[in-house]
């Protein structure tokens, strides 16, 4: 039987699971802010970090912090974390992807 949906939306799709992937298994480990997330392949992550949100019910505390710019300055940033419950579901979530 063939798949639903066009090879260009499948695509799309296993991107997205692969970028959350990505990200929810960088957010376990160490808080993240755009500059890192652009360093793994997501360039929007207040974007990534909504969906996460609204996909499976995740907080991700944040704060405000510098990081050096290419200039010689800082720029403002946000920074995301997950607390110690959200940390154990996304290991629930990443073990579920898996397989």
């Amino acid at each position: 039987k063939k798949p639903s949906g066009s090879a260009k939306h499948q695509r799309a799709y296993r991107k997205t699971v692969t970028k959350n992937h990505t990200i929810m298994n960088e957010l376990v480990t160490r808080p993240l802010n755009r500059v890192q997330a652009e360093e793994i392949g997501d360039h929007c992550l207040p974007s990534t970090i909504s969906s996460l949100k609204t996909l499976y019910g995740l907080e991700f505390p944040r704060r405000r912090i510098n990081v050096p710019n290419r200039f010689g300055g800082e720029t403002s940033v946000m920074e995301y974390s997950t607390s110690d419950d959200d940390k154990l579901k996304i290991n629930k979530i990443l073990g579920a992807m898996n397989g």
